[in-house]
């Protein structure tokens, strides 16, 4: 049986990147903080939930962007492993990837976003407290750092960035609340796809479905 791997056991290395590529499902909490109030609302709803203020979203039938498919380092496997199977509002059968990004002590982190111009360079975009559009596809960025921890060292796989791989993004015009759409079916089945468990279980190459990996 292959090596169960997690964030700890993975052989890590420092400053490397995992790429994955699809459309954007949940963003109500990529460009505003989920916290106070709608943390506790959302960490009582939710078996598996952090009850430290971050950004979260969902990324729908993400591939991994692999260096070489057929020898995925273990920061890639890792990811691979935390992509698993839910189902959208219509009951069809998809693959979600939870974005999540923790605030520091001072609340200033924010995620970074860009998008990709027609000759292939790539700027900086604000999209912060706007109501992201669903289905726009993006590339999202990992990268391997050191943190610590109750005195100890370690290495871990941190959000990096979001980048708009179809020119730049676009959000809801209309607005029920300052900010967000007027869409409540919209919400509603984000947040269900979003309450999955998305934690650091322990994975397998030979458990880590073939079918996110990019061609």
């Amino acid at each position: 049986m292959a090596e169960k791997l997690t964030m700890k056991t993975a052989k890590l290395v420092k400053g490397e990147e995992v790429k994955l590529r699809g459309k954007l499902g949940f963003t109500k909490y990529l460009t505003k903080p989920l916290q106070g109030e709608e943390l506790e609302k959302s960490c009582a709803k939710r078996e598996y939930a952090t009850d430290v203020p971050h950004y979260e979203g969902t990324l729908i039938n993400p591939k991994i962007v692999a260096k070489d498919k057929k020898n995925p380092t273990d920061a890639e496997k890792v990811i691979a492993g935390k992509i698993y199977t839910s189902k959208d509002k219509d009951g069809n059968e998809i693959k979600v990837y939870g974005i999540e990004k923790k605030l520091n002590k001072e609340g200033t982190s924010k995620i970074l976003f860009g998008a990709k111009r027609d000759d292939g360079q790539i700027h900086k975009v604000d999209v912060q407290g706007k109501a992201l559009m669903q289905d726009q596809e993006v590339e999202v960025t990992l990268v391997t750092r050191e943190y610590t921890y109750k005195g100890k060292k370690g290495l871990s796989l941190f959000l990096d960035s979001i980048v708009f791989v179809n020119g730049e993004p676009e959000f809801f015009k209309a607005a029920k609340r300052a900010g967000w759409a007027d869409d409540d079916d919209v919400e509603e089945a984000a947040d269900e796809e979003v309450s999955e468990e998305v934690s650091e279980e322990e994975v397998s190459e030979e458990e880590a479905s073939s079918s996110v990996w990019d061609d």
